[in-house]
């Protein structure tokens, strides 16, 4: 189903798929899943001023699978949300990695999807000032982010520890 709006588009020319809704869509990352199809992470808007994050599942031969979106708090939101990058963790589940705006400025955001798309959890890192996460691995005890945070002068270049408790209950810390 298509995350967004009800008119999505599913078209294939000269070989190339192209899947999208009435509003602006952009893909940002595309993973290799290990069934061997594909997963495309970005933002897909909901109407014309609402970005949310998609997630789209494709199979080996490129074809529509499934879909996820995250909006704030799980419902439609007033505040933009996306995506810089995917992977497939360890469970067969997803983790993404992007931003989200809180009203002030943009956070790191961190959305965990089960194998089935469904959102396991989700976080943001926020600082003082804009915070990206442009890209997520898994590590043993987690997740590091490596991103963009704005200091009040200039950019930086960050790392993020993200920890999960036995209880799913992510946090995360400063490297």
């Amino acid at each position: 189903t298509d995350p967004g709006a009800e008119d999505t588009n599913i078209e294939t020319n000269n070989g190339l798929n192209y899947w999208g809704s009435s509003y602006n869509d952009f893909g940002q990352s595309v993973y290799e899943t290990a069934d061997g199809g594909y997963a495309v992470v970005g933002s897909q808007y909901s109407t014309n001023t609402q970005e949310d994050l998609v997630l789209v599942k494709f199979n080996s031969s490129l074809e529509f699978e499934s879909s996820a979106k995250y909006s704030a708090e799980g419902m439609d939101s007033i505040f933009n949300n996306t995506a810089n990058d995917i992977m497939q963790t360890a469970d067969g589940g997803y983790i993404t990695v992007g931003s989200t705006y809180n009203g002030l400025n943009y956070d790191v955001l961190v959305v965990k999807f089960s194998p089935l798309l469904a959102i396991t959890w989700q976080d943001t890192i926020k600082g003082n000032y804009d915070d990206v996460g442009n890209s997520i691995h898994e590590i043993e005890t987690g997740y590091i982010v490596c991103g963009t945070s704005y200091d009040g002068t200039d950019d930086d270049i960050m790392l993020w520890k993200i920890t999960v408790a036995d209880d799913g209950t992510p946090g995360y810390s400063v490297l």
